[in-house]
């Protein structure tokens, strides 16, 4: 009776293969990764579509009159999405009753932090208005900036992918007046005053519009 010798791996063999799974793991984790922010920034850009439809709808309600980031009130009232009662409203508060979902408010991709401080959107207080029936300040940003004030409106963003609740911006591609999130990317999704959304790539936020007039405030 023969007896069948059973071979093994040798070692050289096992390390070989092991090298070969640790490439193909370097190689396709990423892609893997990138698969996924593509995904998150296609939902992301889908939120911003219905935040610039529900923009849009209140400025129709509104005599073409940009809502602002912060709208303030006389008396003291409900805050609807921040769940609190002061003397101002925040955009998010008066575009809810057209979106009527928490959910919108929120990036996907900032959602995967399991303590998110705010949805991850950040107002163009330069290009939408800022605070507005301001008690003491005067002009456009605090007295509400109509649609027919703004000059590009194609190219002029009212929201965007902002590590801050708003852009604060004098101009687009200027690093030291706005934190860019760049979360999907490398680039963040925009909300542009004529209605549509999209996503742009780092580097070319200087095509964009700076603010309602086009004019830097620096």
């Amino acid at each position: 009776m023969r007896i069948r010798k059973r071979y093994g791996f040798t070692l050289i063999e096992l390390l070989v293969v092991i090298a070969i799974i640790a490439i193909l793991a370097a190689i396709l984790f990423p892609v893997f990764a990138r698969a996924r922010e593509k995904a998150r920034q296609s939902s992301c850009v889908n939120n911003v579509k219905q935040i610039a439809l529900a923009f849009h709808m209140y400025t129709q309600d509104h005599d073409e009159t940009m809502p602002g980031y912060i709208i303030y009130t006389s008396t003291p009232t409900y805050r609807v999405y921040c769940r609190s009662t002061g003397n101002y409203l925040y955009w998010m508060d008066v575009l809810y009753p057209y979106v009527k979902n928490d959910q919108v408010y929120i990036c996907p991709t900032v959602a995967q932090d399991v303590t998110p401080t705010w949805g991850g959107y950040g107002w163009n207080v330069y290009g939408a208005g800022y605070e507005l029936n301001h008690p003491t300040n005067t002009g456009p940003i605090y007295e509400g900036i109509t649609l027919s004030m703004v000059k590009r409106p194609a190219q002029l963003p009212f929201l965007s992918d902002c590590d801050t609740t708003a852009m604060r911006l004098d101009h687009p591609h200027d690093d030291d007046t706005v934190t860019w999130a760049k979360r999907h990317n490398k680039g963040d999704n925009f909300g542009f005053v004529d209605g549509h959304a999209k996503w742009v790539k780092y580097g070319n936020y200087h095509l964009l519009a700076c603010n309602y007039d086009d004019i830097p405030t620096y």
